[in-house]
């Protein structure tokens, strides 16, 4: 695989997606079809490829303030008893930990390459509050990136290398050690984000807008009505998937209300946990997309983006994110590369899971 092939690969994978997914590229080719057991993102991926209507205009993603929600529906109130799910968190500080496994594949000449085993990935997010209420300030935890699999062909290898550097180098420009001031409503509505005196990134990096992806794919929104076991309700948002703008349909279902005691950061006080089952959606549109890591000379348009995260979370309310929680993904991205006249399509399938997991912070 020549190397400028494979470091303008990276390039775009990472600008799409906090997780390096492919491991070469090819000449634009009609992609064949994949077998995966017909699975439902994959039928959809298939309809959704063949887009080929001028890039959309939903706005630069790095421009976007806050995932901007645009609607809010509750789908089923659920059994008696009801009551309003609210957050409640006390003074101190959690640390939301996030652990990502997965396996990759792409699409080389007319065939697919077999699923690799991409490295571990643990990063998270420190919530602190000196009150009860909505003011919290968000700080970047350290990632932490695993072995890669051993046996990989040389130039796979190579790729995974180059891949697990560059995404090491962006979270730690962006997101690790710095801090920002947040405020989150009672509903895990995400009002503010900006970073704090002192914390600035670096020239080029987008702290506000990596924190605020991470949060909003980890906070539950909660429904204004009180509701109670087998209440679902659905929340449509636009929001940022690395430089694409993507409309996610998030579903989430009461499953159970825990009444056993929760004992809060201080030890006293109890409150019910909620379990909750999360179906998230996201699709990107045919878009241009300007991802800084690309180099001079490349444009990018993202064709198609189709990303879903399914599984089961415990949800507390004295702490907006997760107590536990694992989500089995699937990811599927087609996107151009042009440069002198020359084009690449890039057709990317990534598989995995997501947990997540929340403690009160280590003194």
């Amino acid at each position: 695989m020549p190397a400028v092939r494979m470091i303008i690969t990276c390039s775009l994978v990472l600008a799409l997606s906090a997780l390096p997914a492919c491991q070469s590229c090819s000449d634009r080719r009609s992609p064949p079809a994949a077998d995966n057991g017909g699975s439902e993102i994959e039928t959809r991926r298939l309809d959704t490829v063949r887009l080929q209507s001028p890039p959309g205009n939903l706005g630069t993603a790095l421009d976007l303030p806050a995932p901007r929600v645009r609607s809010f529906e509750l789908l089923a109130a659920g059994k008696e008893p009801r009551q309003p799910l609210r957050y409640a968190a006390e003074a101190g500080e959690d640390a939301l930990n996030v652990t990502v496994r997965v396996d990759s594949r792409e699409i080389v000449g007319e065939e697919w390459t077999p699923w690799g085993t991409l490295p571990e990935l643990r990063y998270g997010l420190a919530l602190r509050r000196e009150a009860a209420g909505s003011a919290l300030e968000v700080r970047g935890l350290d990632l932490s990136v695993g072995q890669p699999a051993a046996g990989s062909a040389p130039d796979v290898a190579t790729y995974v290398a180059r891949a697990t550097e560059e995404m090491s180098r962006r979270y730690r420009d962006q997101v690790q050690g710095r801090r920002a001031s947040a405020t989150i409503d009672a509903r895990g509505r995400i009002e503010v984000l900006e970073p704090v005196a002192g914390s600035e990134p670096k020239p080029g990096a987008h702290t506000r807008q990596e924190m605020l992806q991470i949060l909003a794919e980890s906070v539950v929104p909660l429904p204004e009505e009180p509701v109670g076991v087998g209440a679902r309700w659905q929340v449509t948002m636009l929001m940022r998937r690395g430089a694409g703008m993507v409309n996610q349909v998030a579903t989430y279902e009461l499953v159970a209300v825990d009444q056993k005691a929760a004992k809060g950061q201080s030890g006293q006080g109890a409150s019910p946990s909620w379990r909750i089952k999360a179906t998230i959606d996201q699709d990107g549109e045919h878009q241009a997309i300007s991802p800084p890591e690309l180099p001079d000379g490349v444009s990018a348009e993202l064709l198609a983006l189709l990303w879903r995260a399914d599984g089961e979370l415990e949800v507390s309310p004295q702490s907006l994110t997760p107590r536990s929680g694992k989500l089995a993904i699937q990811y599927s991205v087609h996107s151009r590369l042009a440069s002198g006249g020359v084009s690449m399509d890039l057709l990317l399938e990534t598989k995995g899971t997501i947990e997540l997991a929340t403690a009160a912070a280590a003194p």
